[in-house]
C-alpha cells in the first residue's frame, strides 16, 4: 500500500515551506519518506533547501537525510551533522556506514569522512568483521581494513551472523565462516534465513525444517511455514495454525494462532480470529487480543493500531502513548518516528516530540 499527503512543516530550530510524505507498507515493514523544504536558523533569509527525510530509526545517534538525490545524516535534534553528499547512504554499523561518492566506494565515521575505501561494487555494512563486495556481478568480502579476504566468486551472498553467511552456487545454497571455508555444502534449493540462536531454517520440498552451525540436520523439514529461532523458540506452522516448539523440534506452545511474530523481550504478539494480543513464553495470554496490529516489543514498548491509529503499550498492555498516530514506527535508542494529523517527527517514550515539524 502506498499513500502521500502534502502538509506544512517547522522543524525544531529552522522554518519549513513544504513537504510531501510517501508511506510505503509491506506486511509489517515500512518504508517512509518526508520530503521538505528546510530553513536554518542562520539562513533564514537564503533560498531553501529541498530535503528528503528519510524516516527510518535512529542509529548511533544518527538518520539520514536526503536532498537532490544526496544522502546526510541527522543528530537527535534534527540538526543536520554529515551534510548532503553521498548518492548511497546506510545507517551506522559499529561506528561506520557504507556510501558512495561519486565513483569512490567505502565506509565513512560519525563525521562523514571515508576512512576506508574499496575498488568494488556494493554498499554492504560489517557484519562479523565482513562486507558483501560485488565484482564482474560475483560476491565476496572484505575486512575491516578494505583487503579482500574472500574472493569474488558466489553468485549471491549474505550478510554473516553467527560467523557463518550464506551464499549461492549454481542455484543451491549453503553457509561458509568468515574465512571463506564451506561449512555446509550448497545443496539447498532455498535458505529462508541466517543463523539465529545457533540454528537456521531450510527447505525442502516446500516443507521447513531447522540445522545447526555444522548443518546437521536438527528438526527435520515437516512444516508448512517456518521462522527463525529467537530467545530460544521458534514459530512453525502446520494444519495451518501458527504454534511455537523448542531446539529440539517439541511442541513448547501449542499451534492455536492464526499469526504470531517472533518474541522479543520475553513477548510474542499473536492473532486470534481478527485480533492481535501477546503472549509469553509460557504461552499465557497477558495481553488480550484487541489491536487490528501488534508490533514486536522494543526498548520495553510495543507499537500498536486500533481504529485506525497507531499508540504504544507497556508490558501490561498499558498505553504509554495513546492511540493517536497515522504511523508509527517502533522505538530505537529513544525515539519513536510518528505521523499525526499535519504533524510528524519523532517522540520520546512520553510522547513528547523531540524533533517535531507542524
Amino acid at each position: 500500500m502506498i499513500f502521500a499527503y502534502t502538509i506544512p512543516i517547522i522543524m525544531k530550530k529552522s522554518y519549513a515551506r513544504l513537504f510531501t510524505t510517501a508511506v510505503a507498507t509491506a506486511g509489517l515493514a515500512y518504508f517512509i519518506m518526508a520530503f521538505t523544504n528546510v530553513y536554518n536558523d542562520s539562513q533564514a533569509h537564503q533560498n531553501s533547501i529541498p530535503y528528503q527525510i528519510l524516516g527510518d530509526t535512529f542509529s548511533e545517534g544518527l538518520a539520514r537525510i536526503r536532498t537532490n538525490n544526496n544522502i546526510g545524516y541527522i543528530n537527535k535534534e534534527g540538526m543536520l551533522v554529515i551534510k548532503t553528499q553521498f548518492n548511497v547512504a546506510e545507517p551506522f554499523s559499529n561506528g561506520l556506514a557504507a556510501a558512495s561518492r561519486g565513483n569512490t566506494n567505502g565506509y565513512i565515521n560519525h563525521k562523514g569522512q571515508f576512512i576506508l575505501t574499496h575498488q568494488f561494487f556494493g554498499h554492504h555494512n560489517f557484519y562479523n568483521g565482513r562486507a558483501i563486495v560485488d565484482k564482474d556481478g560475483y560476491y565476496g568480502y572484505i575486512d575491516t581494513k578494505g583487503k579482500l579476504v574472500i574472493k569474488p566468486q558466489f553468485d549471491d551472498a549474505y550478510d554473516f551472523h553467527e560467523g557463518l553467511a550464506r551464499i549461492s552456487i549454481r542455484n543451491k545454497l549453503g553457509f561458509i565462516d568468515t574465512l571463506g571455508n564451506v561449512v555446509v555444502k550448497p545443496q539447498y534449493d532455498w535458505l529462508t534465513g541466517d543463523f539465529s540462536d545457533g540454528m537456521a531454517m531450510v527447505e525442502v520440498a516446500g516443507k521447513y525444517g531447522f540445522i545447526d552451525t555444522k548443518g546437521n540436520v536438527i528438526i527435520k523439514p515437516q512444516y508448512g511455514d517456518a521462522r527463525a529461532f529467537h530467545e530460544g523458540l521458534a514459530a512453525v506452522k502446520t494444519q495451518g495454525k501458527w504454534g511455537f516448539i523448542d531446539k529440539q523440534g517439541h511442541f513448547v506452545l501449542e499451534p492455536n494462532y492464526n499469526d504470531v511474530s517472533d518474541f522479543s523481550e520475553g513477548f510474542a504478539s499473536v492473532s486470534i480470529g481478527n485480533k492481535y494480543g501477546y503472549i509469553n513464553m509460557n504461552g499465557e495470554m497477558v495481553i488480550s487480543p484487541q489491536f487490528d496490529y501488534a508490533s514486536d516489543f522494543s526498548e520495553g514498548l510495543a507499537c500498536v493500531n486500533a481504529r485506525g491509529k497507531f499508540g504504544f503499550i507497556d508490558k501490561y498492555g498499558k498505553f504509554t502513548i495513546k492511540l493517536k498516530y497515522d504511523n508509527a514506527l517502533d522505538f530505537s535508542e529513544g525515539l519513536a518516528w510518528v505521523v499525526m494529523q499535519n504533524q510528524w517527527g519523532y517522540i520520546d517514550k512520553t510522547g513528547k516530540f523531540v524533533i517535531a515539524y507542524n
